[in-house]
């Protein structure tokens, strides 16, 4: 699967929406990564909870 697989990310042309699509994509191990990387732990864990 591409990483800009699918019509919705054109439906939704919104940049963050579509960011936070493609993490979801790449799986919850590499979301957690980018979340260390730009230090907003809270929102991993927010994330992860649902």
């Amino acid at each position: 699967m591409s990483p800009y697989a699918g019509h919705r990310d054109f439906e939704n042309p919104s940049p963050v929406r579509r960011n936070a699509r493609k993490r979801h994509r790449r799986g919850q191990s590499e979301l957690i990564g980018d979340a260390v990387r730009k230090r907003t732990i809270p929102l991993a864990r927010g994330v992860n909870a649902s």
